[in-house]
């Protein structure tokens, strides 16, 4: 193909071709972009929807609303109007209950009254429900806690309640945090009884394996903030999800939990792939033993026939189930999509399958 020319003054004068990107450059840019990007996500706000199917939620608690916030890290380096955003937008929801799961104040114990008239401006149906975080704690845990209860919100500190709606009733709980030592999951628990729903409040959600071990239907914790600076898929390159939960929608046996994003930042203002969230969750009934599965034949081992059920079982169900909240689950052979929970309801005594989530 020939070069374009150009006359100037009379003269032939050939177009010079542009010179190809240097690796160098390359790299000042994407750097760019990512600071820029990173600055930037901290003051962005996503509301997450999540359907959650509870085997024990009642039918007339079938599309129970919950709104989850967590990590406002009020502080030097939050922006006040952001939270107010964030409070608007929870508000704008019309939840049933509002859950938040600790962390409100940074570095000064002067923040916790602003935060506290804050918080005290969000509005739901059948109240507003707290727990503290680990930094509360090297704040001053004591005065957040009077300050939030001064606006009527109700602070569980390894304590529990039963929440009656629509005659129907489950157990809410909340625990101290772990990190501090504080936490005591029996307390909490106390009072319950074994055959209802139980929704846990818990900062850290390291409390996932003993929550499983009491029979706790639903977890929902903070501290994390998604990791604030992410680089990498939550999948690794064998598609298997990582070692440890950073957020979303995941379970251990019939446990079940969400780790929120959060709103705020520590360390330093940046965020990078995980913008701060307000979480709406709806509980939905798991109406799961109307799926019908085949017997098998009684020559199988139980641990082949427990995988051939798994893999009949993931057809019928992902036509029932919307596939978003297993999206984290991995397809292993020995998880498949993680039905302990439906095996369990539609044939007892089959077992139990390897929980795909590890901490």
């Amino acid at each position: 193909m020939s070069t374009p020319i150009r006359w100037t003054h009379g003269r032939l004068q050939r177009r010079r071709a542009k010179p190809e990107p240097r690796p160098l450059g390359l790299i000042k840019s994407a750097l760019g972009e990512m600071a820029r990007v990173a600055l930037a996500e901290p003051f962005m706000l996503a509301i997450e929807r999540q359907e959650i199917f509870l085997r024990r939620l009642p039918k007339a608690l079938d599309g129970l609303r919950i709104v989850h916030l967590s990590d406002f890290h009020y502080g030097p380096l939050t922006n006040s109007a952001h939270l107010e955003r964030a409070v608007k937008a929870a508000n704008d929801l019309r939840p049933d209950l509002i859950a938040l799961t600790g962390d409100y104040i940074s570095h000064d114990r002067i923040y916790a009254a602003p935060c506290a008239e804050l918080v005290g401006r969000l509005r739901a149906r059948h109240g507003v429900f707290a727990i503290l975080g680990n930094h509360d704690h090297w704040t001053d845990a004591a005065l957040i806690a009077d300050l939030f209860r001064a606006e009527k919100i109700r602070v569980l500190l390894n304590e529990g309640l039963r929440v009656d709606l629509h005659g129907q009733s489950f157990w809410l709980a909340g625990v101290n945090d772990t990190m501090v030592g504080l936490e005591d999951l029996p307390l909490a628990l106390a009072g319950s009884r074994d055959d209802e729903l139980k929704l846990l409040l818990a900062h850290n959600p390291i409390i996932l394996r003993r929550a499983a071990r009491v029979g706790v239907d639903l977890v929902l914790s903070g501290h994390t903030h998604g990791g604030q600076v992410t680089l990498r898929s939550e999948k690794s390159h064998s598609g298997r999800p990582r070692r440890r939960m950073l957020r979303g929608l995941g379970r251990r046996g019939n446990t079940q939990i969400y780790v929120t994003r959060g709103l705020g930042t520590v360390v330093l203002p940046i965020r990078y792939g995980c913008p701060p969230e307000v979480s709406c969750l709806s509980g939905l009934e798991a109406a799961i033993r109307r799926v019908a599965i085949r017997p098998q034949p009684a020559v199988l081992n139980a641990n082949r026939k427990l995988a051939i059920e798994n893999r009949k079982c993931s057809d019928v169900l992902a036509n029932r189930y919307p596939a978003k909240p297993f999206d984290h689950l991995s397809d292993g052979p020995d998880s498949g999509i993680c039905l302990a929970a439906f095996l369990s309801a539609v044939r007892p005594g089959a077992g139990s399958i390897r929980d795909c989530r590890r901490y």
